[in-house]
């Protein structure tokens, strides 16, 4: 039982301390892996998240529970060619998890 509380406090703490930058890193080294930024669930649960409320913070600006985006992250984003709108189609994933070749 104690070692679930440190376990579910450090999860915790851990995403605090990822800054905008950090993320950004994450989904381009993912993006340069897989050729796409819908990273799953399955992949990195944190970042999957964080893109979906970077996605829902574009299009909801004044709701208080999503991050701040930035003109400025925008561009960052739309630099990594991410998609803002995802059509949501039926089957088991949206995006293949296949590293692209060399």
């Amino acid at each position: 039982m104690e070692l679930d509380l440190i376990s579910a406090k450090n999860h915790r703490q851990s995403r605090k301390k990822i800054s905008f930058r950090q993320r950004i890193d994450q989904l381009q080294k993912f993006r340069k892996k897989y050729g796409h930024c819908d990273v799953p669930l399955s992949h990195d649960r944190l970042l999957s998240e964080w893109v979906t409320k970077i996605r829902c913070a574009r299009k909801n600006p004044n709701a208080a529970y999503y991050p701040t985006i930035t003109e400025e992250y925008i561009q960052m984003l739309d630099a990594l060619n991410f998609e803002w709108d995802l059509v949501t189609k039926p089957g088991p994933s949206l995006a293949p998890l296949e590293p692209r070749p060399p």
